[in-house]
């Protein structure tokens, strides 16, 4: 029996227009899910626009409820991605290359999605190892300089040299040193 034919139960009638309903509902759905998905996780913004302007049309409530948790996932990503914009801000009024570091690598660790945030991540890197390396590296000349006096005196301050220099690169904010500060320990 088509729907069109009038001698149609009013009761089928309304269960073949709520099942036609479900089916466009479920379609419509999942071609805003894979629209919403091309855009996450880097731009979330997109997607919550996409997904508010979604919500405005008439959808079978399973399906709208899918997309209000989607809604909720993106306002998540939303939020990340505001806190790692707001450390990578934060991280540029600093002058402290190790602090700088620290705060692109947070912001990496909540949001690495953000464009070109590798390549900050690793010129963060660089620019704190270039200092501590040079700092370890005075410590072990002065101990060298050290040694050649070759009194109890220089051996105190030797040993304090080379902690000196173990404490430099335990300032280093990852738990995996870079190779050139491991090979002067």
């Amino acid at each position: 029996h088509s729907v069109m034919n009038k001698d149609v139960p009013t009761v089928e009638y309304v269960e073949e227009i709520n099942r036609l309903f479900e089916e466009r509902s479920a379609e419509a759905v999942q071609y805003e899910t894979e629209i919403i998905t091309r855009s996450l996780p880097a731009h979330p913004g997109v997607a919550k626009q996409r997904l508010i302007s979604a919500l405005e049309k008439p959808f079978h409530e399973h399906h709208r409820r899918v997309l209000e948790e989607k809604l909720q996932e993106v306002e998540a990503l939303i939020y990340e991605q505001r806190e790692a914009e707001t450390l990578l801000e934060q991280a540029g009024t600093s002058d402290d290359p190790l602090e700088i570091l620290g705060m692109v690598l947070q912001a990496y660790e909540v949001f690495p999605y953000i464009s070109g945030m590798s390549a900050r991540l690793a010129q963060a890197r660089q620019t704190a190892l270039d200092p501590l390396v040079a700092q370890m590296d005075a410590h072990y000349r002065k101990a060298g300089v050290l040694l050649k006096t070759d009194t109890h005196e220089a051996y105190e301050q030797v040993r304090a040299e080379i902690a000196n220099s173990a404490q430099v690169a335990a300032r280093w904010p990852e738990a995996e040193r870079p190779p050139k500060l491991v090979d002067l320990l």
